[in-house]
């Protein structure tokens, strides 16, 4: 044989790459990110950096209460303790509710709002073993415990070189008239723990109060706004229904409730049976099958006997939300429409055949035989 390789052709050199590149390289068989995936990720991360938000604004307006219990302060210390209460946490706020509002407008599918809270849950629960199993982590906060998870992971923002501004022209503050609470809000007691109110603090509390007046509305708003009650005022008025029409009110806020019709190693099943065979898709109808199914598995595994039929049908809210945290799993893409692949241009595409075929045409194109 006769070496006739011509060094110049960029071409073969750019053939033998690609040979050498697909004979070592693994091939990855995982989809691409669509523009409706990069949607759905940048939409769990900006509701969750609206919960870190409001994670910081908690360990402030914790600080700012314990160092304004101090005495003597300096008139610069209560300055700039004015300053945190009256722009810093305000801002902190603010920014919370824009982001997780913005994070509304770029989901692309509904149920998102399902599955951040079921991480955050998550999260509260990894934060909350880390608070009971270590001594070091027992005198912090959830909160702050969430900031450090969230921190782990975070990538260093690049330096922002200070450049030299003008001093600002100094001007005459106007002095604001102080606004004291209403008296009906001073003579409340402070928690038991004197931290947050529990249930039932609240509920004696505000059931002296006559309904539906403006006391009671503006009390509901200072006990939210200083962080005294985990929960928002719509949370405050449910729980004082639940009082008026008898229902059974727990001991204590954010305690298990009803368990998740789809377990985490449940979802991570249906993920692995997606991910079998190439092009595989799920319907809503199909998760809810899956539904019962697994329901009625758990009902045999306690060791019990379906001696009934269990009519569990799923509202179209939950078949959405169980959706929306399937689509969330690795290698699992959001389509409308979707080609499948043929058994041929599958073995095509991952067999050695073609890498082989490749080759054979390289070594035909290099050489040539002499005669």
């Amino acid at each position: 044989m006769n070496n006739n390789f011509d060094p110049s052709d960029d071409s073969k050199h750019r053939a033998s790459e690609s040979l050498a590149t697909a004979l070592h390289e693994p091939l990855d068989d995982s989809p691409s990110l669509s523009k409706k995936d990069k949607q759905l990720k940048s939409t769990l991360y900006l509701k969750e950096m609206s919960e870190r938000l409001v994670d910081v604004r908690t360990e402030l307006i914790e600080s700012h209460r314990a160092f304004s219990k101090i005495e003597r302060l300096t008139r610069n210390e209560k300055k700039k303790l004015t300053a945190l209460k009256r722009t810093i946490i305000p801002f902190l706020e603010e920014s919370s509710m824009h982001i997780r509002s913005a994070s509304k407008t770029i989901a692309p599918i509904g149920g998102l709002e399902y599955v951040h809270n079921r991480d955050e849950t998550d999260r509260k629960q990894i934060a909350q073993l880390d608070k009971t199993s270590s001594d070091k982590n027992s005198i912090k906060s959830i909160a702050l415990l969430r900031l450090e998870h969230a921190s782990y992971s975070r990538t260093p923002l690049r330096p922002i070189v200070n450049t030299v501004r003008p001093d600002p022209v100094p001007h005459r503050l106007k002095k604001k008239r102080k606004c004291n609470l209403p008296t009906i809000m001073s003579s409340v007691r402070p928690p038991l723990d004197n931290i947050q109110y529990k249930p039932m603090e609240v509920i004696c509390i505000l059931s002296r109060i006559p309904k539906g007046s403006s006391n009671r509305c503006n009390l509901i708003k200072y006990f939210v706004k200083e962080n005294l009650v985990p929960i928002k005022m719509d949370g405050i008025y449910r729980l004082l229904r639940r009082y008026e029409e008898g229902k059974l009110i727990k001991e204590d806020w954010n305690l298990p409730g009803r368990h998740r019709l789809l377990s985490t190693n449940d979802i991570a099943n249906i993920q692995f049976d997606l991910n079998k065979f190439s092009g595989s898709t799920l319907q809503t109808t199909e998760i809810g099958e899956k539904i019962r199914i697994i329901q009625k598995e758990k009902v045999i595994a306690q060791g019990r006997v379906p001696i009934t039929k269990e009519d569990i049908t799923p509202c179209m809210g939950t078949l959405i939300n169980y959706q929306a945290a399937i689509a969330n799993q690795d290698n699992v893409s959001i389509c409308t429409s979707v080609v499948p692949k043929t058994r041929t241009r599958y073995s095509a595409e991952n067999s050695l055949i073609s890498a082989m075929a490749l080759l054979c045409v390289i070594a035909a194109i290099h050489y040539d035989v002499c005669t």
